[in-house]
Order: C-alpha cells, then structure tokens, then sequence
C-alpha cells in the first residue's frame, strides 16, 4: 500500500514500532485514569479505564476542538460505577499534571529545536502565499467562528468549574501520586511524538531527528486550537508547506501518521464502544451533552 511505502524490512520493522506506540499511548493514559480514580476511592475494573479511553479518543477525533473527548470518558468512568463527581474532578486532575508535563516537553524540545526548524520552514514559505493555501485558511477561520457561535453557552462557564476543581483537588493529591501521574503523561506524550519520526524513517525520509520531533509536538497539539475535527485541513496544510521537514512522500507520510494517530484510535474507539455500552453510545454522548 502507497501509505505504508515501499515495505522493507526496515520499513515494516519502523510500522510495527508505530502500533507498539500507539499501545503504549493507550496503555499510559489508561493505567493513569484507573489510578487517579483510584486516589479519588472510585476505582473502576480495568477493562472500563481502557474502554473510557479508547472511547474518549474517538469522540475527541470526531468533534471540534476535541470537545466531545471528555464527555465521552465520564460517561465511561460512570459506567465503570465510579461516580459523576469523582470521573469529573479525576479528569480535571489528569488534564492539569498532563498540560504541565505537555509544556515542559514543548518548552524543551523548542530550545533544543527551535531554531533548526525555524529555519527549515524559512525556505517553504513561499506556500503560504499560494492561493489554495489562502483559501483554505479563510475556510478554517470562517468554520471556526460559525462552529464557536453555536456551541451552547453553558460550554464555557463548564469548563471553568471543571478546571477549577481539578486546581482544589489537585492540591489535596500527594507528591507520590503526582509523581506517577506525571510518569504515565510523559510515556504517553513521548509514544504519540515519537510516531512521525518513525514514520518519516519508515519512508527512507531523513531529516534531523529533532526538527521532526518538535513538527510532530505542533501537529498533536494544534489539532487542539483548530476548529475541525482532528484538525482536519490545518494539518494537511501544515504538512504540505514542508512543516515535517521532510523532501519527498510527503502525502504518504502525512496518511500514514493520520492512520496511527487519527484513524485507528476512531476506530478502536468506537468499535470498543459498540460492545462496551452498546452501538449508540455516541449517541448518548451528544444527547447528554445538549441536555447539560
């Protein structure tokens, strides 16, 4: 297939470390919303702490700016029988050490990086100037506004209760369990950049390991600032203005990272939901969401 290459041994070694990533990923961020819920004493069974995860990835990379991620998680951890209150203020905690650790990664790679990449991206400017890119960029802010007019006005003052009892309880949690927290963050942050240098290397692609490093942080983490779902558009044409660093198979590399990254954690996702809570549970999800 035209998304994996030309299938090498190297290259397919390259893809097996992607999906072994991927687990790793998920495996992190499940252990670490058991183990949260578990300081607040409202554990859940392991199979829900994955199924809440894979779930809260595909709602996430299905809707805007992410948004429909969280909900879909404490409608997991409900069904694990932890309570409403405890699933809320566990996420609230896991986002606020996760965000810390996020920043501490961009920072660093930014000062190792940043001026290497900087520098790269200089010469591919002149993308930026074409009018398709002109386009597509107008087509995002106009989506963006549109999309954030209609989002119900209680969405907002939500997310500011959420964040401020996740700052409370973040000060009840004791050094030991924020060191694990942040722990588990950091395997998961570093598994999900580490997929586009693999990637790249997977198609024979070698630019400087660290400029692909900080091109795959901004990539993960704007899809969080654009309107459309996963980024959808902001993205490609991220990729195409040669943000990778990369020469040549760029739309290869940009589909197969997209399978790792955006693809397979839909379709796990809802796959899993589909046999965990019943096939509409996204359903369920947005229901609840426009009834709050």
């Amino acid at each position: 297939m035209v998304v994996f290459g030309t299938l090498t041994t190297h290259a397919v070694v390259y893809h097996a470390l992607c999906l072994g990533l991927v687990i790793a990923d998920v495996a992190a961020r499940s252990y670490r919303i058991a183990f949260v819920l578990k300081t607040m004493h409202s554990p859940i069974p392991t199979p829900d702490a994955y199924s809440l995860t894979l779930f809260g990835d595909a709602a996430a990379a299905l809707t805007p700016w992410r948004i429909g991620g969280e909900p879909a998680r404490v409608f997991g951890a409900t069904h694990g029988n932890a309570s409403a209150t405890a699933s809320v203020i566990a996420l609230g905690v896991e986002s606020l050490v996760n965000y810390i650790v996020l920043a501490i990664i961009g920072i660093a790679l930014a000062l190792a990086f940043g001026k290497e990449w900087a520098s790269l991206l200089h010469g591919s400017t002149h993308f930026l100037t074409h009018p398709i890119t002109i386009v597509v960029l107008a087509l995002l802010v106009v989506f963006g506004v549109f999309t954030f007019t209609r989002l119900p006005p209680h969405v907002a003052r939500r997310a500011q209760e959420f964040l401020s009892r996740a700052a409370h309880q973040l000060r009840r949690v004791g050094p030991h369990d924020l060191a694990i927290i942040a722990v588990l963050s950091t395997i998961s942050l570093v598994s999900r950049i580490g997929i586009l240098p693999l990637v790249v290397a997977a198609f024979d692609e070698h630019p400087p390991l660290g400029v692909v490093s900080l091109a795959s942080f901004a990539l993960l983490n704007g899809q969080i600032l654009t309107p459309t779902p996963s980024g959808a558009g902001a993205v490609e044409l991220a990729a195409t203005s040669g943000f990778m660093g990369v020469k040549e198979h760029t739309g290869a590399i940009l589909a197969a990272w997209r399978l790792y990254v955006t693809i397979l954690p839909i379709i796990a996702g809802l796959t899993c939901a589909t046999f965990r809570y019943g096939p509409r549970a996204l359903l369920i999800i947005l229901r609840r969401r426009e009834e709050s």
